[in-house]
Formats: structure tokens, sequence, C-alpha cells
């Protein structure tokens, strides 16, 4: 990891900008869930994580309830991070098929994987100010990967405010959900209109490989 992801990192982890959030994220850190009783959660917001020379990005909009904000990681710990992890082993993307928690040995080829709000909101649905909050946070991400050429964005939510940080307001896309919208030569963002479908990310992502040069050879 690069010092200034460890800086960035630091700086979420200990944020507490939106006290509704952190709030919530005690609540079902102490609360806990019947089957993670006995298991101590991570409780805090959840950082992206990945390759630092990534040219794949995968974004959501936040940490599952259950899932990143119990176990750290984002997209670890229910059943649609056991989904994704799967595609991205089939692929070759991952050294493994499944994620548990941080420090898993879990490495990942040329992508990194983050979400727009790094903290679970109730019942899904965050508030404009916090989305603005993590906005920082997540254009941060974006500036230290220098190598970026693809975004898949998981949710209606992330796609727009993807645009929306990169002040993109109403932009103007030509292709499709199943090639990916190009936004600049350099830029393709692939939308997953329903996040449980991670299955779809294997099947819009192979054809991207070769172009933007993922080699699982970095594992």
């Amino acid at each position: 990891m690069s010092i200034k992801f460890k800086k960035l990192n630091k700086t979420i982890i200990k944020c507490n900008k939106c006290p509704r959030l952190i709030t919530f994220i005690k609540k079902i850190s102490s609360e806990k869930r019947k089957q993670n009783i006995d298991e101590k959660y991570w409780g805090k917001p959840v950082t992206g994580f990945g390759d630092n020379k990534a040219k794949l990005m995968i974004l959501g909009l936040a940490p599952a309830a259950h899932g990143g904000t119990r176990t750290g990681r984002a997209f670890t710990g229910d059943k649609s991070g056991d989904f994704l992890f799967k595609s991205l082993f089939k692929i070759k993307i991952s050294n493994q098929s499944y994620s548990r928690k941080i420090n898993d040995r879990l490495k990942l080829s040329s992508t990194y994987i983050t979400n727009i709000l790094k903290c679970v909101p109730p019942g899904d649905k965050p508030l404009n100010n916090e989305l603005i909050n993590c906005s920082d946070y997540f254009i941060s991400e974006l500036d230290n990967l220098k190598n970026l050429k693809v975004i898949v964005t998981l949710g209606k939510v992330a796609l727009t405010v993807d645009f929306i940080s990169l002040k993109w307001s109403s932009p103007s896309l030509t292709g499709s959900p199943a090639t990916g919208f190009e936004l600049f030569k350099s830029d393709i963002y692939v939308p997953v209109s329903n996040p449980i479908c991670f299955s779809y990310i294997a099947n819009a992502i192979v054809p991207l490989v070769p172009t933007i040069g993922i080699s699982a050879k970095a594992m």
C-alpha cells in the first residue's frame, strides 16, 4: 500500500463527519446479528482495498451492515460479496474465490474495490449531505489510482454519485450496459443495475481485460 493510501485510509477510519451514520454503525456493532453474536465487529468506516496500480475499480454504494461493517473489508462477509469474489477468481483477477476478513491473504491483480459511502446508512438510504461528505474520500481514491481505466459501478446511486463527484452532472454517454459507457478514450463505465447480480461482472469485464491490460501474473 502506498503512503498516500495509508494516510487516506487512516483519515477515513477516524472520520466522524456524519453523526447519523456513526451512531448507526455503533448500534449495529453492539446489537450484532444472531449468527455473529460472538464476533467482534469492526464498527468503523470501511476503506477501499486492492492494487495501488489498479486499472479497474469496482464501486458500490456502502458496506453491508453485517458484512463490511463487521469484517472491516468492503464486499466481505455476506452473500453478495461471495458472488463477487467467485466472479473475480473466475476471471483470474483474485488469487482466491472468497474473502472473510481483513488480512485473509486475498490479493487483487490491477483492481481496486471501494464504496461511495464508507459507512452503512440506515435502510441503505444515504442522505445527500452524507454522500457529499464521503465524496472527498472517493475523489482522493481516484487521484491515487493513476492507472485507472475502467470503473464498474454496482447500482444506480454509485453510478450517479460517481459522475457528480467528478463534476460530470449531465454526462453524455454512448454505449450500453453490456459494452460499457465510454466517456473519454481512457475511461469506460460498466453499470451493473442490480448489485446482487455479481455474476454479470465476469461477463462484463472479460471483453475489457485485454484492452486494459489486467494480468494475473502480479499475484
